[in-house]
């Protein structure tokens, strides 16, 4: 059964990727997304309701995603 959890904070990608690292997980997968279901006032939402930055603009990841397992 897939793990559905979704989880929000403020952190930056190195605290993360060292928080799991030092906890002994093995990181298996990162993804980064150009878009998010944050309605930031830069960004403009698309007719598929996720908001990514207005045409133009620098391209950098708004959200992105990863999987960790303990080893084992």
């Amino acid at each position: 059964m897939a793990n559905t959890s979704s989880y929000e904070r403020a952190h930056s990608l190195g605290e993360i990727v060292s928080a799991l690292l030092g906890a002994g997980l093995h990181l298996e997968l990162f993804h980064e997304q150009g878009y998010t279901n944050a309605p930031w006032p830069w960004c403009v939402q698309g007719e598929d309701g996720w908001y990514r930055l207005p045409d133009g603009w620098p391209k950098f990841p708004l959200t992105y995603s990863l999987r960790a397992r303990r080893p084992g």
